[in-house]
């Protein structure tokens, strides 16, 4: 079984509609092992408001390429988004509050991109 939301962004630079698929096991990992609900994933997207970037760390590239983004649910909570971009919808790989340093790693990407936010 694939779950399936339908996004478009609420916040910045232009509408992204599109659907993003979760397989029923990575919605089992997202839920028992990082406390993620595919509703948290959605909203995520939805108030995303930094680019997204490829991981390009050798032992993680894959074709197509695996992109991420940090984000907040409505609730506040910051997530790290990984998924693969299709045609016509994003599927997520996985999704879990980062507290590895990568939603400041996140920042930093975005100002270099020159693109200024802020995450809680």
């Amino acid at each position: 079984m694939v779950y399936i939301h339908s996004t478009a962004r609420r916040n910045g630079p232009g509408i992204v509609s599109k659907e993003f698929k979760i397989s029923a096991k990575v919605l089992e990992k997202l839920r028992e092992k990082h406390g993620v609900s595919r509703e948290e994933v959605h909203e995520a997207f939805l108030n995303r408001t930094g680019p997204m970037f490829s991981d390009d760390r050798e032992d993680h590239r894959t074709d197509p390429p695996t992109m991420w983004f940090c984000s907040v649910t409505d609730r506040n909570r910051i997530l790290k988004v990984l998924y693969v971009e299709r045609e016509d919808f994003f599927y997520i790989k996985s999704a879990y509050c980062p507290t590895d340093g990568s939603d400041d790693l996140y920042v930093k990407l975005c100002a270099r991109e020159g693109v200024t936010i802020s995450l809680p």
